[in-house]
């Protein structure tokens, strides 16, 4: 999504703003957007971010291999990536439309979508489930 959110353009820029890109917003701990995750916008008639993942005080190594914490899209981004990768490869059948709709389906805020962490937090077992009863169905 983008690190724009406490600045003056705070919203989610190209290519996030992207209708088939899944755009991922930064929460706290507390699953509270990040003061900096970029908003998303309701103009173009689609919700962005399309969910949320820990990008703040986030553990990582820092050049000389110590551990260190940072925040950013930069580390909330590659969870919900490698997450998306492992659905799509327990379920190779489906488009990534529809592993993307089953994210979106699982998270949070899935009822009430908004414009600070999308659809929300994702529930991987719950997408998983999503995919795997819609292949039942075929």
């Amino acid at each position: 999504a983008g690190n724009e959110g406490n600045k003056s353009r705070n919203h989610i820029m190209t290519p996030g703003d992207a209708a088939d890109a899944l755009t991922v917003g930064s929460v706290n701990i507390e699953g509270e957007p990040s003061e900096f995750s970029s908003r998303g916008s309701l103009l173009m008639g689609r919700v962005k971010p399309d969910v949320s993942a820990l990008g703040e005080n986030v553990s990582v190594l820092d050049e000389s291999g110590a551990v260190t914490s940072a925040a950013g899209t930069s580390f909330s981004t590659p969870l919900i990536a490698g997450l998306a990768a492992c659905l799509w490869e327990k379920f190779p059948q489906f488009s990534p439309s529809k592993i993307m709709d089953a994210i979106r389906g699982s998270a949070s805020n899935s009822l009430a979508p908004d414009t600070l962490k999308g659809y929300g937090i994702p529930n991987f077992k719950k997408a998983a489930d999503i995919l795997a009863a819609f292949n039942d169905s075929l």
